[in-house]
C-alpha cells in the first residue's frame, strides 16, 4: 500500500484498519523495462521511471498482465532527477574529506529538472534579492515553481509563475 492519501488518510493506514479503499488509476511514464534475471519464479527489473510511479503496483500489474501475481521483494533506487547513487558518498566518507563542501552538488545543479528564469538585468537582481517580483513575459506555466538564476549559473530564488510575473518563495542571497 502507498502513502497516496484518501481523505487526508495515507491509504496504508486504511489498510491496516481493515478499511479497503478503491483508488483511481493514474497516468504515469515508464521509460524503459529491462528485464535483468528470469528463474521461472522470481525477476528482477531495471525501471526508468517518471515520477508518481509506483513501483510496487508496477510489479502487481505485470503479474496480471502474466496471468499470475507477483509482488516486489526488493527495491534499490538508483537515481532520482540529478541524484545518482553512482555519484553518492557515505557520511564516514565526507566527514574524512578535507573540503567536505566540495562533495557537495551546487544548488542550481541540484534543481536542474526545474523551469529556468534568467535574471540578466542587474536592478531585476537587486529587486528579487530584496524578495520582490519581477514582471515576467510568459505566455504560460501559471502557478509552475521554477528557479531564477543569473547568467553565471548561481541560483538566485525559487518561486511561482503568478499573474504575468514571478513570485519569490526562497531568496538566496550572495554570501549565504
Amino acid at each position: 500500500y502507498s502513502a497516496i492519501k484518501k481523505d487526508g488518510q495515507p491509504l496504508y493506514k486504511l489498510a491496516r484498519q481493515g478499511i479497503a479503499v478503491e483508488v483511481a488509476p493514474r497516468t504515469v511514464t515508464i521509460h524503459e523495462i529491462k528485464l535483468l534475471m528470469y528463474n521461472g519464479e522470481s525477476a528482477m527489473l531495471e525501471v526508468h521511471c517518471g515520477k508518481g510511479t509506483y513501483i510496487r503496483t508496477l510489479c502487481q500489474d505485470i503479474g496480471r498482465a502474466a496471468g499470475s501475481s507477483a509482488y516486489m521483494e526488493y527495491l534499490l533506487r538508483t537515481q532520482s532527477g540529478p541524484f545518482k547513487m553512482d555519484d553518492s558518498i557515505t557520511l564516514e566518507q565526507l566527514e574524512q574529506m578535507e573540503e567536505p563542501q566540495k562533495a557537495l552538488l551546487p544548488l542550481n545543479e541540484a534543481l536542474s529538472g526545474m523551469r529556468e528564469l534568467i535574471i540578466e538585468d542587474e536592478e531585476q537582481r537587486k529587486l528579487l534579492n530584496n524578495g520582490m517580483k519581477l514582471n515576467v513575459t510568459l505566455t504560460e506555466g501559471e502557478g509552475t515553481l521554477c528557479k531564477a538564476v543569473h547568467p553565471d549559473g548561481t541560483l538566485l530564488a525559487i518561486g511561482h509563475l503568478q499573474e504575468g510575473s514571478f513570485k519569490p518563495d526562497k531568496v538566496f542571497k550572495a554570501g549565504e
